[in-house]
């Protein structure tokens, strides 16, 4: 797998406030969304469709589970309004009229990952990531919803034993937040903070992982 060649390049700008920019992908035109985001979109040309890749499907699904965006009709629920997980174009767009296919279409192979390319823009700024997560944070964040985690609660049959453990190791009593039937229970900001920590690092490692670094 190739080696994504960061260390010794200029540092860009941050994606702030949904940019778009061109870059040397399939479909070229990049819609980021806000800042410390998840969910870009591509177009092929000015006037084609915001397209997502394939590989981020089932990372926009379990968010959109965890946040009960969808009914059983795979209509949007309800008017998101500003939402920094996807590009204002998105956002925008959503409401309780619009099914799911209008919002969310796929390609495979369109996003950086797949297509071994670095972003042109960063996700953060460097006093809020290592390098890897300056450039990639974004996939970081879809490798935790694709791993049916987020914000401290899972999706049991998604969620891989390895985090599992991560958790239970990580609270006094062991317990584990499963979503929807534990919704009641909450953690306190102590066990908060050490599942975060520990279930960031290891995707974090996931991530490198897949774009090459050892």
């Amino acid at each position: 797998m190739k080696k994504y060649n960061i260390e010794q390049r200029p540092l860009p700008s941050i994606a702030l406030n949904s940019p778009t920019a061109i870059e040397n992908l399939p479909y070229p035109k990049v819609h980021y969304p806000n800042l410390y985001g998840t969910f870009m979109t591509f177009k092929r040309i000015e006037e084609g469709v915001h397209t997502f890749c394939e590989c981020a499907r089932n990372s926009i699904d379990n968010y959109l589970t965890f946040k009960k965006l969808l009914d059983q009709s795979m209509m949007i629920k309800n008017d998101w309004g500003f939402n920094k997980h996807f590009s204002n174009i998105i956002t925008k767009r959503t409401n309780s009229k619009i099914h799911y296919d209008e919002i969310f279409r796929y390609k495979p192979k369109l996003c950086h990952k797949c297509n071994n390319a670095i972003p042109s823009l960063r996700w953060c700024a460097e006093m809020y990531g290592r390098k890897f997560t300056q450039y990639f944070g974004w996939y970081i964040n879809q490798n935790k919803l694709r791993l049916g985690y987020y914000m401290g609660t899972i999706i049991s049959d998604q969620c891989p034993l390895e985090i599992i453990k991560l958790i239970k190791n990580s609270t006094k009593s062991g317990k584990i937040i499963r979503f929807p039937n534990d919704e009641e229970l909450e953690y306190d900001s102590k066990e908060f903070h050490n599942i975060d920590s520990f279930v960031n690092r290891y995707i974090y490692k996931i991530t490198r992982n897949e774009f090459g670094y050892i």
